[in-house]
């Protein structure tokens, strides 16, 4: 997710200067990232909501299908 909206928001900084989104921890499945913009051209980026999967209770692999 990182790379993606980091290139969403460096689009509305052509001059560089453009803040990152924060990281997106390994183990983190169920956070939801609310990308911004305003009438005035502000972005914000929030990654504070989750849907609270308990992430320590998923399986260190994906199972085989």
């Amino acid at each position: 997710m990182p790379p993606t909206v980091n290139a969403l928001i460096a689009s509305y900084y052509p001059n560089g200067g453009a803040p990152t989104a924060p990281d997106w921890p390994a183990l983190d499945y169920d956070t939801i990232w609310t990308v911004s913009l305003d009438a005035s051209g502000n972005l914000t980026v929030d990654n504070g909501k989750c849907e609270g999967i308990n992430s320590a209770a998923l399986p260190s692999v994906a199972p085989q299908f």
